[in-house]
């Protein structure tokens, strides 16, 4: 669960600082980050997860 009052580590706001500080180490370049501020994580009914899905579906996401 995180809320913008947890602690840094945990707040949505610090998860987004480890993951961008973690890709930066390896080199890699964060495109774009899908978050859902304030929905529970125990569903995928999100509309950031509704929209990877969708971008996924149409073939517009590529990793490599």
């Amino acid at each position: 669960m995180s809320r913008d009052d947890d602690d840094e580590k945990e707040s949505l706001l610090g998860q987004k600082r480890i993951i961008e500080d973690y890709a930066e180490k390896l080199g890699f370049k964060i495109i774009e980050i899908f978050d859902d501020d304030n929905c529970t994580g125990m569903n995928f009914d999100r509309d950031g997860i509704l929209e990877i899905e969708a971008l996924v579906k149409n073939k517009a996401i590529d990793v490599y």
